[in-house]
């Protein structure tokens, strides 16, 4: 499965979870999950033509850092955590929306999958 193909299927199983997911930073809104390509790893045999990958889960809360927005972001966590196992989850800001908007409160949580160049 090519990379974009696997960050396709990985927004589907994010959805499927009941949260709003999106690939295009532009389309986006809160609450949600964003996806962010990530490293890609040539670390199979020599001659193999599959790859890792990684693609960084973003989950966003509306609002700022108050405490409701901590707990949005817990119960976003616990919904993604039906789809995907989650090692850990670092806190972030990410500013969604027009330029200079207010970073939003959420959690990068980083994936890893198998990729192919077919």
């Amino acid at each position: 499965m090519k990379y974009g193909d696997a960050l396709a299927e990985v927004q589907t199983q994010i959805e499927a979870a009941g949260i709003p997911c999106y690939i295009d930073a532009e389309k986006a809104m809160a609450p949600c999950a964003l996806l962010v390509p990530g490293v890609l790893r040539f670390d199979r045999l020599s001659g193999s033509e599959d790859y890792s990958a990684e693609v960084d889960v973003y989950l966003l809360a509306p609002g700022n850092n108050s405490l409701d927005a901590l707990n949005h972001l817990q119960d976003l966590l616990e919904q993604l955590s039906t789809a995907f196992p989650i090692p850990e989850a670092e806190p972030i800001s990410f500013p969604l929306g027009s330029a200079g908007s207010i970073p939003l409160p959420g959690l990068a949580i980083t994936l890893n999958l198998n990729v192919s160049k077919d």
